[in-house]
């Protein structure tokens, strides 16, 4: 694929800053059957669970095959970047490394019209990703003062569908609709006490952090490039505590 090398090298400098993040649900299709398209996306994700405030980086890349010129099927590979700022203000704030997301889905733009000429489009995908790091806390006893270590792994499900309607507007596809998140979200705890740098284990546990499907507003645009090339915005939530900006940069087709 031409310019493939340059795509990568320009789409990693374009989604690596700390404002961009996670892309899951644009609407980007390819040019029909048998035509491969590469998307590379960022944004930055944002959820109150449980009031602790949970920041979720990401930088995907996303292969897609046209079966048809309306229906595409992908996959997801990426790095995630997880941060939480815990409730409890003894526990020091989460932040994990770049960890392993995998996932997939389909894109359909359903042959329903509209007056006005909107079209309908529906999107499906599902993912994992597996963020691990470790926070502290203090604990004073009468002579000495311990940090009790939490080494945390969280497992991350979830499955999105949305609807769109979508309006070509000169090289530009407006796009807008409701989008449903299920998520499931568990974790695993080894906890260790600390001192003198020498840390003892002492327990570990494991349970659900997270389990609830929502329901949000999606909107964005797709700008068509030349050289099949596709840029797109996605903005989404329900409330300023819950809310996701996504950015996608695509080429499509089996280009000289």
């Amino acid at each position: 694929m031409r310019n493939l090398f340059v795509i990568l090298v320009l789409g990693c400098l374009c989604i690596s800053t700390r404002a961009l993040a996670q892309s899951t649900a644009l609407p980007l299709l390819s040019h029909g059957n048998g035509d491969f398209s590469l998307s590379l996306q960022g944004g930055v994700v944002r959820n109150t669970l449980h009031q602790d405030r949970n920041d979720l980086y990401a930088f995907i890349a996303r292969p897609a095959l046209g079966l048809r010129k309306t229906l595409d099927i992908y996959g997801l590979v990426g790095l995630v970047q997880q941060r939480i700022r815990y409730a409890d203000a003894t526990l020091t704030a989460f932040h994990s490394g770049y960890d392993l997301l995998l996932g997939g889905g389909v894109s359909w733009k359903t042959p329903v019209r509209f007056p006005g000429a909107f079209s309908l489009m529906v999107v499906s995908q599902a993912q994992a990703f597996f963020p691990q790091g470790k926070s502290h806390e203090m604990l004073k006893l009468k002579t000495e003062t311990l940090r009790k270590i939490r080494q945390t792994r969280y497992t991350w499900l979830q499955f999105q569908g949305a609807v769109f309607m979508v309006k070509r507007l000169a090289f530009i596809d407006v796009f807008a609709g409701p989008e449903i998140m299920r998520q499931q979200v568990t974790y695993q705890v080894n906890i260790s006490l600390e001192q003198n740098q020498s840390a003892v284990p002492v327990n570990r546990l494991s349970g659900q952090y997270d389990l609830r499907t929502d329901l949000q507003l999606s909107a964005g645009l797709n700008a068509h490039l030349p050289g099949a090339y596709q840029l797109g915005l996605q903005i989404r939530g329900s409330n300023a505590n819950h809310f996701a900006v996504f950015i996608g940069l695509s080429q499509t087709g089996w280009l000289d």
